[in-house]
């Protein structure tokens, strides 16, 4: 009779199996706030703990268990030690009770110390690789960084030393850039595999990979920036949505792709389809913005 390995060991190796229930659990409660909330039984605005959980709690637990799992088998590294794995997932355990306790600044401050040591763990083993991950896997990086940004930003809006703009792009670095970052790296490598994509000689392969992924993520990245002094929103959303488009066009040529049509196919074209009607939405109603990114 075969036996099951240890949950612990497992875990380790692959850290979804932790994060992605309890991610999938905090999005649950974000989502139901509101409902609770225009029945009576909540006496406080849910505005800022859903925020918080649906982008620190739910996304994040999606994102530490996938890359968590991903970052180590890309490069061919060790998987985390169960003391590693502990420290992270008490961090975001950590996060997730602040903000449903309403305490935001420490929510956001555990949170901080959670994208530090899951960049610390995944960006060590990286360093040893013995194989180089993908060249989208740079775009990932890039999300790191901007919500890092928007995580002191938030923190420093909260005692009145930043500017309304300054607090505005400091909540979008966080609740949308970090995302999109993530999805655009992770999915221009992970889409391919699913969808069974024949690989072609891309735009991006055509900058020599990596360093193609690193001029686009920071040309997203000064498009971000400067809604700090450019009163232009339509124009800068106009440009997000043409290079990102361009973006995925060039590494996921969705119209090749030769898996059989079934959930997790036509979940991914759905994806993709709500992304780019999703970075358009603010071009066509700036004023919406919020809405349309939902």
């Amino acid at each position: 009779m075969m036996k099951h390995p240890a949950f612990w060991p497992l875990a380790c190796r692959e850290p979804y199996r932790v994060f992605f229930p309890i991610g999938l659990a905090v999005g649950v409660v974000g989502v139901a706030l509101w409902p609770l909330y225009f029945l009576g039984f909540l006496p406080v605005h849910p505005g800022i703990v859903h925020a918080r959980l649906m982008v620190e709690g739910f996304l994040g637990g999606f994102i530490f268990g996938f890359l968590g799992t991903a970052g180590p088998r890309l490069s061919g590294a060790t998987p985390f030690t169960r003391r590693e794995l502990g420290l992270l997932l008490a961090l975001y355990v950590s996060v997730i009770a602040a903000h449903l306790s309403g305490y935001h600044t420490l929510g956001d401050v555990c949170f901080f110390l959670s994208l530090v040591t899951l960049m610390t763990l995944v960006g060590r083993r990286l360093l040893k690789f013995r194989r180089l991950p993908a060249p989208g896997f740079a775009l990932v990086g890039f999300g790191f960084v901007c919500a890092v940004l928007g995580l002191f930003g938030m923190l420093a809006s909260g005692t009145g030393t930043l500017s309304g703009r300054a607090a505005l792009l400091a909540n979008t670095l966080l609740n949308e850039a970090w995302v999109l970052y993530l999805v655009l790296g992770v999915g221009s490598f992970l889409f391919p595999m699913l969808l069974q994509i024949p690989p072609r000689q891309s735009a991006l392969k055509s900058l020599r990979g990596t360093r193609g992924a690193m001029a686009i993520g920071t040309v997203l990245l000064l498009l971000y920036l400067m809604e700090l002094w450019l009163p232009f929103p339509r124009v800068l959303a106009g440009l997000r949505f043409l290079l990102v488009t361009s973006y995925l066009v060039s590494s996921i040529n969705v119209y090749r792709g030769t898996a059989p049509r079934g959930t997790m196919v036509d979940s991914i074209l759905l994806g993709m389809s709500l992304l780019i009607a999703g970075i358009l939405f603010p071009v066509i109603w700036p004023g919406l913005r919020v809405a349309g990114l939902h």
